[in-house]
């Protein structure tokens, strides 16, 4: 509208734009721009409007005339931001921060430990779960796997006999490689022997990742199907044991006795089974399964690893599977009935069960970010609002809204630019620390660091904050009343509701968030201790663990190997501290295990079906049951009648006992087991030994047989020693004695019980520690934040409480009225708090064990804990609010 006159509603929407876009003009050319462009769009319309029709194509004409003025507006910013205009809000910026020391430290402390632990933690899920694997197409790389739903066996090792249809029945694969990391091997020379870790691996292993050798090349086909004497190395253990002597290649070295032809070296980034591995293998399953009928169907152990040939999914190759696996139940049905295989990317099968924990804690430390932003943003509204009459007077004197907001911007800006250098400083100490604590068994662990990528997840994370944290305030501060401001001059500026009400609103969410992340660690921590608390059915305290694989070609034979286990048993005996020795080839939580797991039924009933139930069977020495303190619950332990020629005796667990005769004794009955071609044979239970739980902590117990290894004596066995103190004080006796009875026959590796116990539960104890820490940040964050927002509220409301304190109000009522103003935001914070965690907590229930996501006790303790760390923090200004001296106050004011 211009003057009285009512113009057609489509030019009053373009002079209404016209309108809003004028602050963004320079002050000096802002009332002629307008005018002009007013003027300009009514001509127009008064030109289109002379005495005919108006069409629709005069409208659009119209609307994109009025659109120039949006293109005009930045030409004019454009010119406005000049070089020297930014160099000198720049310094103009770290001028006014270096006024504020203390807020700028402040500031800058509570940005670095936000970015710098979003960056350390982005390092880790972006090497683990989004960086592709180091292979060429690594998308089309997929493991397979066993299951049995009806035996509940999941994730089982796929059967040699199995493999070898596979490949001849399905064209949805260019290559299936295979390999199977048996006991280490011993590589002597004269001067040294060792033993070191081995892998046995089929012809299509190298080709199917697609990675060639460093040095020298890799198996051909005659090689693997001859199963020849060569051997490939890892580049970790050719520089360690030959220097990086490249001469090496075309060498020959002694493997168990044995002289192997060096034929190459992989990359230390070929990780296969991982990139420690020393010595690759070759393996024919013709040739290692030629002493019986058929090459083993039931044998679940080895790891497979496939190729998709290009276009086909996993989809696709899951249906081609399922269709092999029905048709090889039917042709055999007591090896394959009710198994089937399962197709995941190799990429999943790396991460594993850390997948959900690494997410977990990525959405956690982006709500340490959210925190330290809004915490940020609290105390820069609070100074805006100190600086509101500077900002009156600039634009009085003629800076535009435009000029004002990049000033604070600027400001804003540096902080986060400075604070993101803090962070990324930050996070190189968190990398040392991270190496401390990070489990060694965490996928990929290797490959994390702070490369290109982590730094532009740092760079755009310190953009992020500083927009984010930097915006409102901003906002905030260029809405001002020019002549209210001038007027009042300091005293109560700023104190206007909306932006109390807005910096309560920061605070709540702080609050909130800080809940959140608590309650999630304390879950965690709850679920922890559960896991420690369990009891694993024997005693890991004082134990200590050698590894012993002796060559079984030298220890071909059964009296061999049992004078060897019993020379050592006793010799380690007589050690002072010892209380009692005992070996087998499996231990609970061991990485290093011979446990065939074979079907079992009682003797009398039905024989084998594909069904049948299945054990895993472990071969014990003499007082191994003691030494671990394990319960015999029930007959007697293995003793000197249970020898070569003795009754083929075994001790099953309390779970086995009980399945077969949940009514009777199982001491005295006949146990039937099944090694397929090998036979059926029925062996005598002698006794019933506890429960233990083999795989880890979390997991069930599962039924077992134990055989004497005087009637099976294995030649890979784990030697256990209880000590009456440390045992890592009798490790290097205990390694002298077993090089001395044998120099070619070095031990493994020498451990404890505790070790192991710790390993197993290394990823639980790094996602506790980690969401702890963090946990604890926000805590003091959100402390600060709620103290931040109080102090400065006392101190806008000096003179309101000195005029009550004047007229006679009591100071304890002062303290109330402060104390019950943060109580209040703390509550609503808590409460908001309470129904986010109820509902996010929910993601993390399968991490947890023993708790619920909605435990009650951890939700009331955690909003007690952040409730009174709250009310301490209010405290203080309280207090100041009580010292206030009236008269004082009111003579300044």
């Amino acid at each position: 509208m211009k003057g009285n006159r009512t113009y057609d509603p489509l030019l009053e929407w373009c002079l209404f734009w016209i309108r809003r876009l004028a602050p963004l003009v320079p002050v000096a050319r802002r009332s002629d721009w307008r005018r002009e462009w007013e003027g300009e769009l009514i001509h127009r319309w008064e030109e289109l409007d002379r005495g005919r029709r108006i069409r629709p194509s005069d409208r659009i004409s119209l609307v994109l005339a009025s659109a120039g003025a949006i293109v005009d507006v930045v030409c004019l910013i454009r010119q406005d931001w000049r070089i020297d205009m930014l160099l000198q809000d720049v310094r103009y910026a770290a001028r006014t921060l270096g006024q504020r020391p203390g807020f700028t430290v402040v500031v800058l402390l509570i940005l670095s430990l936000g970015i710098g632990a979003n960056t350390v933690v982005f390092s880790v899920v972006d090497a683990v779960l989004f960086s592709p694997l180091p292979y060429p197409d690594p998308e089309r790389l997929v493991t397979i796997r066993d299951e049995n739903p009806f035996k509940s066996l999941f994730d089982q090792g796929p059967a040699p006999g199995n493999i070898l249809d596979w490949r001849q029945r399905t064209a949805v694969f260019e290559g299936i490689g295979a390999w199977y990391a048996g006991e280490p091997r011993t590589v002597r020379d004269d001067t040294q022997a060792e033993k070191v870790s081995a892998t046995e691996v089929t012809l299509d292993f190298f080709s199917v990742f697609g990675r060639g050798p460093l040095l020298g090349r890799v198996f051909d086909s005659d090689e693997v199907s001859r199963q020849d004497a060569v051997v490939v190395l890892g580049q970790a253990y050719w520089i360690r044991r030959f220097s990086g002597d490249p001469s090496v290649v075309g060498s020959k070295i002694l493997i168990d006795e044995v002289p192997h032809e060096v034929l190459g070296v992989m990359p230390a980034d070929f990780g296969v089974p991982d990139r420690q591995m020393a010595l690759w293998l070759p393996w024919d399953f013709r040739i290692s399964y030629s002493h019986l009928p058929d090459i083993p169907r039931d044998y679940r152990f080895v790891n497979v690893v496939a190729r998709m040939r290009p276009g086909i999914t996993i989809e696709r190759a899951q249906a081609d599977m399922d269709r092999i696996s029905a048709s090889l139940a039917e042709e055999h049905p007591v090896a394959n009935g009710g198994w089937n295989s399962r197709i995941v990317a190799l990429h999943e099968e790396t991460v594993g069960d850390v997948r959900q924990s690494l997410i977990l804690l990525f959405g956690a430390v982006g709500f340490v970010l959210l925190i330290a932003c809004t915490n940020i943003a609290n105390l820069l509204m609070a100074r805006a609002s100190d600086r509101r009459r500077e900002m009156a007077l600039r634009s009085a004197i003629g800076a535009s809204r435009l000029r004002l907001v990049r000033q604070l911007l600027t400001e804003s800006v540096l902080l986060s630019t400075l604070g993101g250098l803090g962070g990324i400083a930050l996070a190189f100490v968190g990398f040392r620390v991270l190496g401390v604590v990070a489990p060694a068994e965490l996928p990929r662990f290797d490959e994390i660091a702070l490369d290109a990528r982590v730094l532009v997840f740092a760079l755009g994370v310190t953009a992020a904050s500083g927009l984010i944290f930097g915006s409102l305030p901003a906002i905030h501060a260029i809405r001002v009343d020019l002549l209210g401001c001038l007027k009042e001059g300091t005293r109560g500026a700023g104190t206007g509701r909306p932006r109390r009400s807005f910096r309560s609103v920061l605070v709540v969410t702080e609050v909130a968030a800080a809940l959140v992340l608590m309650i999630g660690a304390g879950l965690l921590i709850q679920s922890f201790i559960g896991i420690l608390r369990i009891d694993p059915g024997y005693d890991p305290d004082n134990v200590l663990v050698a590894r012993t694989f002796p060559d079984p070609v030298k220890y071909g034979g059964a009296e061999a190997r049992l004078g060897y286990f019993d020379t050592l048993r006793r010799q380690i005996s007589a050690l002072p501290g010892v209380m009692s020795v005992g070996a087998a080839t499996g231990l609970p939580l061991n990485a290093y295990n011979n446990t065939p797991t074979r079907p079992y039924w009682r003797q009398g009933s039905a024989t084998r079906t594909e069904n049948a139930a299945e054990a895993d069977i472990t071969m014990i020495t003499q007082g191994f049951l003691r030494t671990m303190r394990i319960p015999l619950l029930s007959g007697r332990d293995f003793d000197d009648r249970d020898s070569l020629d003795g009754v083929p005796v075994v001790i099953v667990n309390e779970l086995l006992a009980a399945s077969l005769w949940p009514d009777e004794k199982a001491v005295g009955e006949y146990l039937m087991i099944d090694y397929s071609q090998r036979g059926i044979y029925p062996y005598q239970i002698v006794g019933v030994a506890g429960a233990v739980r083999t795989v880890d902590l979390k997991s069930a117990p599962q039924p077992e047989i134990y055989m004497p290894h005087a009637q099976v004596p294995y030649v890979t066995m784990n030697v256990v020693v209880r000590t009456s103190s440390d045992p890592t004080a009798l490790a290097a006796s205990v390694r002298n004695v077993i090089a001395t009875m044998d120099p070619t026959q070095p031990v493994h590796s020498v451990t404890t019980m505790e070790s192991l116990v710790g390993v197993s539960v290394a990823a639980d104890r790094f996602s506790t520690f980690l969401m702890g820490v963090l946990s604890v940040l926000a805590l003091v964050l959100a402390t600060f934040g709620v103290y931040s927002v109080m102090a400065y509220t006392v101190s806008q409301r000096r003179h309101e409480i000195g005029v009550r304190l004047a007229l006679g109000a009591d100071r304890g009522n002062i303290l109330g009225m402060v104390v019950r103003q943060s109580g209040a935001l703390v509550a609503i914070g808590v409460a908001l708090g309470l129904v986010l965690a109820l509902v996010l907590t929910r993601t993390m229930s399968s991490l947890l064990y023993g708790v619920s996501a909605a435990d009650p006790t951890t939700y009331l303790a955690v909003s007690v804990v952040l409730a009174a760390a709250a009310a301490c923090a209010s405290l203080v200004p309280a207090r100041r609010a009580m010292a206030v001296d009236p008269i004082n106050t009111l003579r300044h004011d």
